[in-house]
């Protein structure tokens, strides 16, 4: 029941904040694989940080209200 909760919270906060929707795109693109390969750049890895850690649309920050 939480996941269904949070998963409808998450799709009630993509309408108002396209920026987290997009962020959470950016984040599950990446995977540990991803981590690992040598050939990703600091401009890449520099999206990924900003996607997970903005103030109001990053990834940590939504799920930090859950918690």
């Amino acid at each position: 029941m939480r996941v269904a909760v949070l998963e409808q919270n998450m799709q009630n906060d993509w309408q108002t904040q396209p920026r987290l929707q997009s962020n959470w795109a950016i984040v599950t693109r990446w995977s540990e694989q991803t981590r690992y390969q040598h050939h990703i750049t600091q401009a890449t890895a520099q999206v990924l940080y900003e996607a997970v850690t903005e103030n109001q649309t990053g990834v940590l920050s939504w799920l930090k209200k859950f918690m």
